[in-house]
């Protein structure tokens, strides 16, 4: 997002008369020191696209709070809106890097609508890193416990962690095999087995939404039609091993984008209406 609005603003600009444009203004407020926080910050607010002077601000808060060990600190100077969220998001990855999970939690819950993905930033890679140790299965569930248990009393009230966290313990398990199966899950009882189905299930349909938007991948989709997921096999990362749960989530993405027509997310009655 950020990237997007900076390049953006670099390659136009915005002329007028005197005065730095757009994008001088910007290239300034970045070169300034931390000590020149208030002289950069104004530079961003005379940047006439909103977008982009909050991109601005985002840009220099982060720095200078990062610099100066006080990540969030200022971010209350940048506009109101996806850019101050954009700073809490980042402030929060520079809190966790060091090693303050506390203040990443907290700031993580002021990202607004960013805050599920801002949580799951604070824990992915050390939940990886365990899947993908050559620990026995019942020492890296041990682990993944205890990072769960780390990070749950800070984020578990304000983000989904109690969920996602445990449908990426089990994806990044599957992300490991050529095919694609419920067979995981068989290991699994009770509430883990749900959770476990549903994380296949989640998956396997984000593969369909990415050959979706891949270009002709629309087409590919209506053309085969909810024939079955072995037609399907030779796409990247959609051969599986049949199960009619997968033919249920396959049909009713094939139903949502090519009967109803839309393009974006399924509602989570798909997932349901799959078993899953």
């Amino acid at each position: 997002m950020r990237r997007v609005a900076l390049a953006s603003l670099f390659a136009w600009g915005c002329t007028g008369g005197g005065g730095p444009n757009d994008a001088e203004r910007l290239s300034q407020a970045l070169a300034l020191p931390p000590d020149a926080v208030e002289e950069a910050i104004a530079l961003c607010e005379g940047i006439r696209d909103p977008g982009s002077a909050g991109a601005c601000a985002e840009r220099v808060v982060v720095a200078v709070d990062g610099a100066n060990k006080t990540p969030g600190a200022r971010c209350e100077r940048v506009p109101d809106g996806v850019w101050r969220e954009e700073c809490y998001f980042q402030a929060a990855e520079i809190a966790r890097r060091r090693g303050d999970t506390d203040e990443a939690g907290e700031l993580c819950a002021k990202a607004g609508p960013f805050i599920n993905d801002c949580g799951q930033h604070l824990w992915q890679s050390a939940l990886k890193s365990i899947v993908e140790s050559n620990d026995e299965p019942a020492e890296r569930r041990e682990r993944a416990e205890r990072l769960y248990h780390l990070w749950e009393p800070v984020l578990g009230d304000s983000s989904d962690m109690a969920s996602r966290f445990w449908q990426r313990f089990y994806q990044h398990q599957l992300e490991q095999d050529p095919q694609l199966s419920f067979d995981l899950c068989e290991a699994e009882t009770g509430d883990d087995q749900v959770t476990c189905r549903k994380s296949v299930g989640q998956l396997y349909l984000g593969r369909i939404r990415a050959m979706v938007g891949s270009p002709r991948g629309p087409e590919t989709l209506c053309e085969l039609g909810p024939q079955g997921v072995a037609a399907l096999a030779a796409a990247p990362g959609l051969n599986v091993k049949p199960h009619p749960a997968f033919d249920r989530v396959l049909a009713g993405q094939v139903d949502w984008v090519c009967t109803k027509g839309h393009m974006g997310p399924p509602p989570p009655e798909l997932m349901e209406s799959a078993g899953l």
